[in-house]
This record gives structure tokens, sequence and C-alpha cells, in this order.
């Protein structure tokens, strides 16, 4: 009975983990040069950009990255006191593309995706999506300051109307409604890593980026 109990009380403050708090990726460096191992965090909590606590390996495995030239490669994800982690080589000039998803026990249900743009040198596909059941998309080739970039959110490969929450280096935060095509606008009008969070349904997702000087 008590080992029963144990097992509903773990899985109850699991998904309270999972859709209480958001979840992101970040980098020890948002500019890294061209070549250099760079040390990727998965961070949780509602204090971004450095987070809360940490997810389990239950819940989170690894990080996918998928390369200027589109190949995909994966990594095992380490567990430290602050955040999950891994290092990444970028060393190939262009835009990558970072994501990681959580998943629910004890069915494993996928419910909240990460994603992060990482560009060396130039922007090439900022725009890339990866297919997740819940998705922000920016539907700009580059990033700029003083620019405003469309971006779009996709529940299984359909636009939603949803309200997604603008976070920039965890000081300035505001909201930006999508409409019915999933559409919405944002304005970049500071540098900085920039995190944008949605949900629908029982699922949730992120976006990080960063728009330079």
């Amino acid at each position: 009975m008590k080992k029963k109990l144990f097992t509903l009380l773990f899985i109850i403050s699991t998904n309270f983990l999972c859709f209480a708090h958001e979840h992101w990726i970040d980098l020890e460096t948002f500019e890294p040069n061209l070549g250099q191992k760079t040390k990727v965090f998965v961070r949780s909590g509602h204090n971004f950009p450095k987070g809360e606590f940490v997810l389990g390996k239950n819940l989170l495995k690894e990080l996918k990255v998928l390369t200027p030239d589109k190949k995909l490669q994966t990594f095992l994800l380490d567990q430290e006191k602050d955040a999950r982690t891994t290092y990444v080589v970028f060393n190939t000039t262009g835009s990558y593309i970072l994501y990681f998803v959580v998943s629910r026990p004890p069915e494993n249900e996928e419910v909240y995706f990460g994603k992060s743009i990482v560009n060396i040198k130039e922007q090439t596909s900022v725009s890339t999506k990866v297919g997740n059941k819940l998705e922000i998309i920016l539907k700009q080739e580059s990033l700029q300051i003083n620019r405003k970039v469309p971006f779009q959110v996709l529940f299984e490969e359909k636009p939603i109307k949803t309200t997604v929450s603008v976070s920039i280096d965890g000081k300035k935060n505001f909201f930006v409604q999508t409409d019915k095509e999933g559409i919405g606008y944002l304005e970049l009008k500071y540098p900085g890593e920039y995190l944008l969070t949605t949900s629908y349904k029982k699922y949730g997702c992120s976006l990080t980026f960063f728009v330079p000087k």
C-alpha cells in the first residue's frame, strides 16, 4: 500500500513539475566561435535565464542538434545541481537548431518541447521547424535589432490562436497574442537572450534565441 501511495505521489509531483514550470535551452554563450566547444543547459522554473530546479533523467534524457547542413546529432544530458547539461561543438557556419522533449511517466507521453536557435557567423535557417507537437516557429530568416519578426505557433502542424509569453534576459516581460492563423509579431527592440513560451491543452513549448547589438 505504501509503495502504491509513493508511486502515486511521485507521478503527481512529476506532473506538477512538468506543467507548472517552463523549460528552456540556455548556453554559456549564444555567440560561440566556429569550432568552439560550448556548454549547453536545459533549465527549468520561472526564473529565466537561470532556472530554479532540475528535471530528472526519467523526464528528460537527451538533446538533439540539427546542423546547418541538416545533419541530426544526439547528446545525452548530464545532471548537475542547477541544470541538465552537455557540450556541443559548432564546427559549421550557419544556424543550428537545438531541441529537447520532456516526457511524462509512467506512459512517457511527450508533453513539453524546448527549442533554441544558435547562429555561427551567419543566419541561414532560423525558420526551421522540427515537427514537435507544439512548436513556435520564426517566419523570418534573420534576427536583427529594431526589426519586427513574425512567428507562428503550431499544434500538430496546424496554426492555433494562443498567448505567447516573452522574456528578454529575464528583465523585460510581456505577452503577444497570435491570430487564427497562429501568427504573432515580435519587435526586437532590445539586444539579448529571448525566451518565448506558450501552452495549449496539456502541452507546453519554448523557444530561445539571441539578438546581437
